[in-house]
């Protein structure tokens, strides 16, 4: 036996989501890169080129996402150092050098 239909209740849903999936992810706090941390960074850039699994070694607190992160970042803002870095002939007794903040190479 069915119930008439004016004894059921009427049920509006919130169609605006307030829930992401990205809600329901965890996210550390991030680590600023230091001045001696960039020249790491470059000197390790040296030594094993775009391998970021390789440079995780190197960089144990650093996740593989924030090491290419960092890597896309000084691509924007020093493409010539980045470049001179990865590049085998300019690599070969060139040294990074952090000074006042400022990274560079030097021969």
């Amino acid at each position: 036996s069915r119930q008439p239909a004016e004894d059921y209740e009427e049920v509006t849903e919130d169609t605006e989501m307030t829930a992401t999936y990205a809600s329901f992810t965890s996210r550390g706090k991030s680590m600023g890169w230091s001045a001696e941390d960039t020249g790491r960074f470059y000197e390790v850039l040296k030594r094993v080129g775009m391998d970021f699994n390789t440079m995780n070694i190197y960089f144990p607190e650093r996740s593989r996402k924030q090491l290419l992160r960092k890597f896309k970042g000084e691509e924007r803002r020093r493409p010539d150092l980045v470049r001179m870095s990865l590049d085998r002939r300019v690599r070969e007794g060139v040294g990074i050098y952090v000074e006042g903040g400022e990274v560079r190479l030097e021969d």
